[in-house]
């Protein structure tokens, strides 16, 4: 697949891209992994539960979270990451418009940067079957069994050293 170059930015999130954060999350969710998980009613509706303007605000100024958002050129949001001071990585969507234009591993990359900055020698996360292979190409491999999300297959543990 050819990859369009990045021609926005990813930068710190602000108090003040909780709004746009929040929808590019939400639409990442339903329109691009919903499929891979039937859209099944309570799988979606968990997965979305916590996915609100106000809680992105209290991510964004938790002192435990690094958080970037990936900006298009048209000054869109389109992307959102999250990592956690234990080396959690939690967040890290690209909404629709988005994809394949280098924001999702971007965002990573700065979220690594964090990790390392923090003196974390390995950052950790549970992709979904969607991202599962996009992890892999940055680096990140299994390290356990994946867990059933919903009815599907879809919760892999997966880690990447930093050193």
């Amino acid at each position: 697949m050819t990859r369009t170059p990045l021609l926005g930015c990813v930068r710190l999130a602000t108090r003040g891209d909780a709004d746009g954060a929040c929808a590019a999350v939400r639409r990442s969710i339903q329109e691009i992994c919903g499929p891979d998980y039937r859209h099944e009613e309570k799988v979606m509706s968990d997965w979305l539960a916590n996915k609100t303007p106000d809680k992105f605000r209290t991510w964004i100024e938790s002192p435990d979270h690094f958080c970037v958002v990936a900006v298009a050129p048209s000054a869109e949001i389109v992307g959102f990451g999250q990592v956690n001071r234990n080396g959690s990585v939690e967040l890290c969507y690209v909404a629709p418009a988005g994809l394949h234009q280098g924001y999702g591993r971007a965002m990573l990359q700065s979220m690594e940067r964090q990790g390392i900055q923090w003196g974390l020698d390995a950052l950790r996360l549970n992709s979904s079957i969607t991202a599962k292979r996009f992890y892999e190409r940055n680096g990140y491999r299994l390290t356990g069994e994946p867990k059933m999300f919903g009815g599907t297959l879809g919760d892999f543990p997966m880690a990447k050293n930093l050193t």
